[in-house]
């Protein structure tokens, strides 16, 4: 099926996946070393839900928390006093995005970028200049190097991952990005005292955790999985969350081609 949107053609036939499928049953990705996600048959007195041990009817139910058990998508209700939920935020159907991909360095002192707290030799970094600037589009997409296969179920706790510089942060925000997607965990540091700056930056929230109302619509999805053969560019993207209130929710997320005239 071929729309037309912005006087653009999308082929919506052909969507490829970003997000990363959670598998109540075997490996997933995992920050933190929390608790996997679970599916467990109900039970009720003699009633158990599950088919295969007796049951009418499969009946489960779901343990997950989605800011590190797979591919999810925030708001700014994860850094704020109040409570903002990302359902009620977000209701786009389609956006246009940009892909890019970078390759995290090291950092070393001589790499005049910051970050609060301070970089420590061996932090991986995204640095400002690996963020163009001749792009235009509400989205933006970033698929770091190496892009193994291993993203799918890795465990962070035991990898680490990169993250940007205060400066990479603040560029993105300069462009006007409205739904930035990451292939990592957060676009902070994984031990960073709490402070977690990008995101506090991104959001614009301030030092008594209250957002600024202009931007308050603006989403990061965290732990997606761009595969190698999806080509640097232009998209149209479509991040699908269930109807829940909370700051996050695991999402499933598509982009779709932009067909040449």
């Amino acid at each position: 099926m071929i729309i037309k949107l912005n006087d653009e053609k999308i082929d919506l036939s052909d969507p490829l996946k970003i997000s990363i499928e959670i598998d109540f049953n075997r490996s997933q990705p995992n920050t933190y070393d929390v608790d996997k996600a679970n599916a467990e048959a109900y039970k009720s007195g003699s009633f158990v839900g599950d088919i295969r041990k007796g049951g009418s009817c499969n009946f489960e139910s779901y343990s997950i928390i989605p800011h590190c058990n797979g591919t999810h998508t925030e708001c700014c209700g994860h850094i704020t006093y109040d409570r903002i939920y990302v359902n009620q935020l977000f209701s786009l159907i389609l956006f246009k995005a940009y892909l890019i991909t970078v390759d995290p360095v090291k950092y070393e002192s001589q790499i005049n970028e910051s970050y609060n707290p301070d970089l420590l030799r061996g932090d991986f970094i995204i640095t400002s200049v690996m963020i163009p600037e001749n792009f235009s589009a509400d989205g933006l997409i970033i698929r770091t190097t190496p892009n193994d296969k291993s993203k799918l179920n890795r465990r962070y706790s035991d990898t680490g991952f990169p993250f940007f510089t205060n400066e990479a942060m603040k560029k993105i925000v300069s462009l006007g990005i409205k739904h930035l997607l990451v292939d990592m965990p957060s676009v902070d540091r994984m031990f960073d005292e709490g402070k977690l700056s990008n995101h506090h930056i991104y959001w614009d929230v301030n030092k008594n955790n209250e957002v600024n109302d202009k931007v308050s619509k603006k989403t990061i999805s965290e732990m997606i999985y761009v595969d190698d053969f999806i080509e640097d560019g232009y998209y149209y993207c479509s991040i699908q969350i269930p109807d829940w209130k909370g700051d996050a929710a695991p999402s499933r997320i598509f982009l779709y081609k932009i067909l040449n005239n």
